[in-house]
């Protein structure tokens, strides 16, 4: 019996099962101070894409006839990632129109800083920059179609910018672009550049956050081409014609948002002032200037059902469609309606009607629009 006892102690002495001994070996704390082992950085690339379709009815006015449709607004396939630490890329092609959107290698090798290179939307103000797939009111806002574009929401050039933390609630943005101005998918043949830029303040208190951004662009453009499509002055031919519209820019903006979990608000001012010449031949040119303004409010209500009404309200004195003047007269429009998503902003409805109250020649007439949308 005394045998017996000390051989089984000899053999507890030894130590436990191993698959006890494992649970406890693995159960151990780190060392103090000891650094994770690096994990080698893997490519990634992720496809997406939002299919936006819509039907819209206008109230034509008199003499000409009412019109209807069912159109695809945007149905656009795309691809983005990092192939390397801080090198990544972001490509969009939009079926419905069969052009290219967004096409730009991005780079992330300063704290809040990005860089883009390609094809972008230019910074100006609020509504020029925020995704489609998120603005509420169908149609964008005068101004911001007729002055925070330039030729197009998208130009193609270099992109910088950045979000830095100030303090507490506070932060601060910033962003530059230098773009060619002929808009998206376009070689630019002038040797002047367009610059975009907007500087803004972020507050975020309470779940609320509430921004402040002024914007600035400036550039020289061709107005049209006149009557042969061609440069006929600072341009490319001599046996051109010379009837050319130029003009430089000089747009300045300011906008506010405000978010919070019930509702939403953006307001947007806008000014342009334009110097446009007229060439008829190499040394006779009509100089005009012009100066483009307007506003806009817009609010969408937020509620646990996720749905909500839609408003906003614009006013505008906007260039004439030669581009040499400013029309006489306002363009006026309100915007009523509201939304409803399944999946927020990924799977929506959505209804605007926008009532046209510009003055008579301007007025295009009352739209009904139904739109529906799917992210993917």
């Amino acid at each position: 019996m005394l045998g017996t006892t000390l051989l089984l102690a000899t053999l507890l002495a030894q130590g436990e099962p191993a698959s006890t001994a494992g649970a406890a070996k693995a159960a151990d704390p780190q060392p103090a101070g000891a650094k994770p082992t690096p994990q080698p950085f893997a490519p990634k690339v992720n496809p997406y894409g939002f299919i936006d379709f819509q039907y819209s009815a206008t109230d034509v006015p008199f003499p000409k006839p009412n019109v209807n449709t069912f159109e695809f607004r945007r149905a656009r396939l795309g691809m983005k990632g990092e192939v390397f630490e801080g090198f990544g890329f972001n490509l969009v092609f939009d079926a419905a129109d069969v052009s290219m959107k967004d096409a730009y290698l991005s780079l992330k090798y300063l704290p809040g800083v990005e860089l883009r290179i390609g094809q972008f939307k230019t910074p100006f103000g609020y509504e020029q920059v925020e995704a489609d797939t998120r603005l509420l009111w169908v149609y964008n806002s005068f101004i911001v179609a007729a002055m925070a574009r330039g030729r197009d929401s998208r130009d193609l050039g270099v992109l910088a910018m950045g979000r830095w933390k100030v303090g507490g609630p506070v932060a601060v943005e910033a962003s530059l672009a230098g773009v060619n101005g002929a808009g998206p998918n376009v070689k630019d043949d002038l040797n002047e550049k367009n610059a975009w830029a907007r500087a803004g303040a972020v507050v975020t208190v309470a779940g609320t956050t509430s921004k402040l951004g002024v914007s600035y662009g400036y550039g020289h453009q061709v107005a049209t081409t006149g009557t042969d499509a061609k440069f006929g002055v600072q341009g490319s031919g001599a046996t051109a014609t010379l009837d050319d519209t130029w003009f430089y820019f000089h747009a300045t903006g300011v906008d506010l948002t405000f978010d919070s979990p019930w509702v939403f608000v953006a307001a947007e001012w806008m000014q342009s002032r334009r110097h446009v010449t007229r060439y008829t031949n190499p040394t006779t040119a009509t100089r005009t200037d012009i100066i483009p303004q307007g506003w806009y409010l817009g609010a969408y209500g937020k509620t646990p059902w996720n749905l909500g009404p839609i408003f906003r309200t614009e006013r505008a004195h906007l260039p004439s469609s030669s581009g040499t003047a400013v029309n006489a007269g306002w363009n006026e429009r309100y915007t009523v309606g509201a939304y409803y998503d399944v999946i927020p902003v990924n799977a929506r409805f959505v209804l605007n009607y926008e009532f046209d109250e510009s003055a008579k020649p301007l007025r295009t007439g009352n739209r009904f629009i139904l739109f529906a949308q799917v992210i993917f």
